[in-house]
């Protein structure tokens, strides 16, 4: 993580605390009455000690009732405290998931596809929930061991200035330990939170593939590679487990050394009479109060550091600038490419390409495997961004229609009004016969159906029939259809050409075609090779030339 990047998202948590400091103050403030309520407890009783030791009388019944008021309003101030600091801390805790959700569906493929499916799944699964417990628990819980801490302090110096002696004995110890663990502890919980990640993408990888797995008989490679990402994450948390125990180890030191220094210390009060052996008791009992919020702050450091290994990853999303502002795009559907350059690594998929496409026109673009075909559709459909060169793209947003035909769980009705929120029950029903979904009215409920993993299974024609719906809905000028009928299976290819033609109909289509009968009804064909255009004409002008397309169209008509 560069300096720049590290000072943008302390800039951006920062601000979003400003926002909201109002309730952190309130919060604050009840936690620190809560402590200070805590302290009626061990004065009053080291009142009673002095009194047993004196002899005199005490007003017990007063005493009792004192103490229980100061317990109970100690539990009140604290839970409220505790509740608004969560309250907030939820909130902003609600607004980093959203803006990680938004800014990791609107990632181009060329960003999202290095990090890779399985860890955006484990930043918004494993991290989230990290984060999640830290902002909800760790931190309230830490502003009410500080308010804790700080007042004790200041009630110790009331007993008595040299009972803060014990500090020099005690922090040494604490800071010492301290800076010994954040020496290592970041590192291992950022490697942590990686085999985590690591582990997420092989194991959702191979659920995603079953078919091929099973086809080829991977299994036991595959289990071979989960079992191994399992075992290294296994072993990072074990690591810091280890971290965190050699912690726990020092705390207690600390703890024991200061008891023993504040036992000297009264001692040495009691002897001179500058302090009674109620104070004493009310000082020894203060410091054993301190037990557990030193030792949750301590402790919650270690908590801490996995969230904030966890938040770095949330942020790197969330707050990713490697994309400018989007310019205002032309008023029309025509498409521009300008010098046109996307490169995986060191691979050159696009070479400087430069294209420009009518409002209206319908291109079909062919050439061999690897040729940058799908790559150029990716350019314009904005699922990639160029490394070199401009793409302008017509006034609204671009629909992409790929083999990755997801359906959604809910109903087709929910499926169709993703592209169109607004949509009518008329105009689902219109986008859907113009289509040819007529399969829709043969499901158990029509379109209320419910569809997707939890519900009815879809063939791959019919949810190239959702997409292509969607299309309709949403009527783009501009449209990028990846080879829709690939998948199909021959006896849909047919139904599915005219149901792709009616949703390019009126409107710029860029269809990516494997298939040449495709391409021979095109207004226009781009012949790829190598990430370039190599030829461009119409398909009857592209065969008389003789040429790659020629060669392609001669084979592709006597297969």
């Amino acid at each position: 993580m560069s300096a720049a990047a590290a000072a943008i998202r302390r800039k951006t948590l920062r601000r979003e605390l400003l926002r909201r400091s109002p309730r952190l103050l309130l919060a604050a403030l009840l936690l620190a009455a809560g402590a200070g309520a805590g302290l009626v407890v061990p004065i009053v009783l080291g009142r009673l000690v002095d009194a047993v030791v004196s002899g005199t009388a005490e007003d017990l019944a007063g005493l009792i009732g004192l103490m229980v008021a100061g317990a109970v309003a100690a539990a009140v101030l604290d839970s409220l405290g505790l509740l608004v600091a969560a309250r907030v801390l939820d909130r902003l805790l609600a607004a980093l998931r959203g803006r990680f959700v938004a800014r990791a569906l609107a990632m181009p493929r060329r960003l999202a596809d290095p990090i890779g499916t399985g860890d955006l799944v484990s930043r918004a699964s494993d991290d989230v929930a990290e984060v999640g417990e830290a902002i909800g628990g760790v931190l309230p819980a830490m502003a009410s061991a500080g308010a804790t801490i700080v007042v004790t302090l200041v009630g110790f110096a009331g007993l008595h200035p040299a009972f803060l002696l014990i500090l020099p004995v005690m922090l040494p110890v604490h800071l010492l330990a301290l800076r010994a663990y954040l020496r290592v502890a970041p590192s291992v919980y950022r490697s942590e939170r990686e085999a985590m990640g690591a582990r997420a993408a092989a194991v959702l990888g191979s659920l995603r593939a079953v078919p091929t797995v099973r086809g080829l008989g991977l299994e036991g490679t595959r289990r071979a590679v989960v079992g191994d990402r399992s075992w290294r994450a296994a072993r990072a948390s074990l690591r810091a487990r280890i971290v965190q125990n050699r912690l726990g180890w020092w705390v207690n030191t600390a703890e024991c050394l200061g008891i023993v220094a504040l036992l000297v210390i009264g001692f040495l009060l009691v002897q001179s009479g500058a302090a009674s052996v109620g104070e004493v008791t009310t000082a020894l009992l203060f410091y054993v109060a301190l037990f557990g919020p030193i030792g949750l702050v301590l402790f919650v450091i270690d908590d801490l550091q996995s969230a904030l290994a966890s938040l770095q990853r949330l942020l790197g999303i969330a707050l990713r600038d490697d994309e400018p502002a989007p310019a205002a795009p032309p008023a029309h559907g025509e498409v521009r490419l300008r010098g046109a350059t996307v490169a995986y690594g060191a691979r050159v998929a696009l070479d400087r390409v430069d294209l420009v496409i009518a409002p209206g026109a319908r291109v079909a673009i062919v050439g061999a495997s690897g040729a940058g075909k799908s790559t150029l559709g990716a350019l314009v459909a904005g699922a990639l961004r160029a490394d070199a060169g401009t793409v302008e793209i017509g006034a609204a947003p671009v629909i992409a229609v790929t083999q990755e035909r997801h359906v959604f769980d809910g109903t087709v009705d929910d499926n169709l009004r993703l592209a169109a929120p607004e949509a009518s029950d008329a105009a689902i029903a219109d986008a859907l016969e113009r289509i040819g979904a007529d399969w829709v009215d043969a499901l158990p409920d029509g379109r209320a159906t419910v569809v997707g993993s939890e519900g009815a299974a879809l063939t791959a024609a019919q949810q190239q029939h959702l997409a292509l719906a969607r299309v309709l809905l949403a009527d783009p000028p501009v449209l990028v259809l990846d080879e829709p009928t690939a998948e199909a299976g021959s006896r849909s290819a047919a139904a599915l050409d005219r149901a792709a033609a009616t949703a390019a109909a009126g409107r710029t289509a860029i269809v990516i075609a494997h298939r040449l009968d495709q391409a021979a009804s095109a207004d226009r064909v781009l012949v790829m090779e190598a990430g370039r255009i190599v030829e461009d004409g119409a398909h009857d002008e592209l065969v008389r030339r003789g040429g790659r397309y020629a060669e392609l169209w001669a084979a592709w008509a006597q297969r």
